[in-house]
């Protein structure tokens, strides 16, 4: 009999992720895999020629996380998705709506959000900023007003992000040309929600610096940072963010939003595709994000052999067993299983 300890993992999970500052992502993923038992690997970039022949430096591609490799275009990451999905690699976020490079992009975020009947009434119009004289005529058009915010399609944590208060703001500004304008939120409050399987598993909420309220920066990096733990809220970020990743056709999301001061309404401010937790956030919620998305794998992959039946009854029983986790539970259900009110119940609603 062969040593336990000499035998080939059973599979292997590969993340694709080549930039260097997302290394603490990548070494979650290592120790998730290894709790499991995992092979893993992490494969930093391939080009034109790799996809091309589909050599992937040896690696099964059994289970796969796509972050983002360095060092490849557009093109490329494209027709490496493609590949994954045309022989139905185990994968999250392959099939993002309007292709990875497009969901990644807040102008076309937005304009997701605004044509869902629910998830438009948390949507901010962004609109292409290209030169300054074209975001004075929106202004001008009443479509936004200062102060207003001039961001990059990409970006994290506030970085590029500048507030316009007064056409002299503008001025200032070297180039609007790759820029979007998007009207200002006074923030009271800031949430991270990731979101994974259709669930919202965590909801990390963030103030800024309260010493220096006019940092706005400050609200989006999250100077202090919370458990959320009031039962209204929970249920409104959940359902906001779930919705938010489904319109994104998103299977692993960290969703960002935004509660106005003045209003008290909620604003989505972005999904993002390849949500990271270096801002302590599973310090501060307790939830593992890459076991959990290790597990949502694992559940992808069984439910191609299983009745659909099946697959639906787990995974809703998955989502009720989430609700555990919250210290108000079961004095309050989000609204979105505020009718299940028994597993028997649940059965005979779905029919199983």
């Amino acid at each position: 009999m062969s040593d336990l300890s000499t035998r080939p993992p059973r599979r292997t999970l590969t993340v694709m992720e080549g930039r260097e500052k997302n290394r603490p992502m990548v070494e979650g993923f290592a120790r998730a895999a290894k709790q499991k038992g995992w092979g893993f690997y992490q494969l930093k970039s391939v080009n034109s020629d790799h996809i091309a022949r589909f050599d992937f430096n040896g690696t099964s591609l059994d289970y796969v996380v796509y972050r983002e490799l360095s060092r490849n275009n557009y093109h490329e990451a494209e027709r490496l998705i493609y590949w994954l999905r045309q022989n139905h690699k185990v994968c999250i976020n392959i099939n993002a709506a309007g292709g990875r490079v497009s969901t990644s992009d807040k102008h076309f975020q937005q304009g997701l959000f605004m044509l869902d009947p629910f998830i438009r009434q948390y949507a901010l119009p962004t609109f292409e900023a290209k030169t300054k004289a074209n975001v004075l005529a929106y202004v001008r058009s009443g479509r936004v007003r200062f102060p207003l915010i001039l961001k990059p399609r990409r970006g994290t944590a506030g970085k590029g992000i500048t507030l316009i208060r007064t056409v002299e703001d503008l001025a200032k500004i070297d180039s609007v040309k790759d820029l979007l304008i998007e009207r200002y939120v006074e923030p009271e409050c800031d949430w991270r929600v990731f979101v994974i399987g259709g669930t919202a598993v965590g909801i990390m909420r963030k103030i800024g610096d309260e010493d220096n309220p006019g940092d706005f920066r400050a609200w989006s990096a999250g100077r202090t940072k919370f458990l959320e733990d009031n039962p209204d809220t929970i249920s409104t970020l959940s359902e906001i963010a779930t919705r938010a990743a489904a319109v994104s056709r998103l299977e692993y999301a960290g969703v960002d939003i935004i509660r106005e001061a003045k209003t008290g309404k909620y604003y989505i401010l972005e999904t993002n595709i390849a949500a990271g937790w270096s801002n302590h956030f599973i310090q501060v919620t307790h939830v593992d994000i890459p076991v959990l998305v290790l597990d949502w794998l694992e559940n992808i992959d069984a439910s191609r052999t299983r009745p659909p039946s099946i697959s639906v009854r787990i995974y809703v029983e998955h989502r009720l067993q989430y609700l555990k986790w919250y210290p108000w539970y079961p004095s309050k259900i989000p609204v979105h299983f505020r009718q299940i009110s028994s597993r028997t119940s649940l059965r005979r609603r779905l029919h199983l």
